[in-house]
């Protein structure tokens, strides 16, 4: 008897690999364009921090004057950019999808790039999220927030109540 059933609660899930890191105006660009695709449910930005102090030398505690640290207009929300992008996580509804995501990085994109398909984003609740967090109702959090960062997740489309 076989007792491997696919789970079907699985979400789509791709990456966006980028050849290079990205400027914030071609952030923007990217995220505007994203923005305008339906049945993309979660997204997250993926590179390294950019410290908005500088962390060494002896200009240590001094604003960090980075060209990659700029605020970006994300829909309607204006969100300060403190990584350097490299990777996009996208989370879909259906596989039907990718290929508007590939068309949208087609037009915006002035480097080459890969989409990968795995489960980057957790699906689930860890034991340190719920020390640090409690129980987490919206599951669309889950993943989301970056646990050194003071800032809100940023939504472009409007909660449902």
């Amino acid at each position: 008897m076989d007792t491997n059933v696919p789970d079907t609660n699985i979400p789509v899930q791709i990456e966006l690999f980028t050849e290079r890191f990205l400027s914030p105006d071609m952030v923007e660009k990217l995220l505007t364009e994203l923005a305008k695709i339906n049945g993309i449910t979660r997204l997250i930005l993926h590179g390294p921090r950019i410290a908005s102090t500088v962390p060494t030398g002896p200009a240590k505690g001094t604003p960090n004057a980075h060209a990659g640290r700029k605020h970006i207009q994300v829909g309607q929300q204006d969100v300060e950019l403190g990584v350097q992008v490299g990777r996009i996580w996208l989370e879909l509804e259906d596989e039907d999808v990718i290929e508007q995501v590939e068309e949208a990085c087609r037009r915006t994109l002035p480097c080459g790039f890969q989409i990968n398909r795995g489960l980057f984003i957790r699906t689930r609740p860890t034991q340190t999220d719920y020390a640090k967090w409690g129980v987490i109702r919206d599951t669309k959090a889950l993943g989301m927030t970056d646990p050194k960062s003071k800032s809100q997740i940023c939504s472009i489309y409007p909660r449902e109540r």
